[in-house]
């Protein structure tokens, strides 16, 4: 997370503003918008935003999902201590949380850290460290239909001889080369699918 000190000095910057017009345009006193910027205060969320939109910006307010390795790494800490992972950065913070929520305490004979539950300090490091949200991090999804499909591959530059995929008899042509019904309901075991599939790719090729 952006730190307010950097926020408030880069919209300040980008708005050709002194600390004075910034100040008079927010409603604050000077010093406030001095001591945000030196670091010395901490603004709460409303201030904040008001001396952005002075500046003509304004705070994204959504959630965004926490996506932070270390909690993994503070997790496998815990659960497997030769892992060597304590020294991990992030990872003492992450530690701190957990004794404060007492999903981890010490152990009186050891003094080692262990979970109170393994289960549930895993399930918490998941949700803290999901791989969906990570940067560079690519979602797919899957086709609902085989039209779709169909009208995807030909976008991509697969030679495919079917009309536009929103036509309900799109897939006629290549099903009838297969000797298959397009308005067949019966459902095909997964394995006969996927070979069906790539028979039809294989047809729309050679077209």
């Amino acid at each position: 997370m952006v730190a307010a000190t950097t926020l408030v000095k880069t919209a300040r910057t980008l708005a050709g503003l002194s600390r004075s017009q910034l100040a008079a345009l927010a409603g604050v006193p000077a010093s406030t918008v001095t001591r945000i910027e030196a670091g010395s205060v901490d603004p709460t969320t409303g201030m904040l935003d008001r001396i952005l939109m002075a500046a003509g910006y304004q705070l994204d307010s959504s959630l965004m999902v926490l996506s932070d390795p270390a909690a993994v790494a503070a997790a496998r800490s815990v659960l497997d201590p030769a892992s060597g992972l304590a020294d991990f950065p992030g990872v003492g913070a992450w530690l701190d949380r957990w004794r404060n929520a007492k999903l981890v305490v010490r152990d009186p004979e050891t003094g080692a850290l262990v979970a109170r539950s393994e289960r549930e300090l895993a399930r918490r490091a998941g949700l803290s460290a999901r791989l969906s949200s990570r940067p560079g991090a690519q979602s797919y999804q899957r086709m609902t239909n085989c039209a779709a499909t169909a009208n995807r591959l030909r976008s991509l530059g697969v030679n495919w001889p079917l009309p536009a995929a929103s036509q309900p008899t799109a897939l006629s042509p290549a099903l009838t080369l297969l000797g298959r019904s397009s308005t067949s309901t019966t459902r095909t075991p997964l394995r006969r699918r996927w070979t069906w599939f790539r028979k039809l790719i294989a047809a729309g090729r050679s077209h």
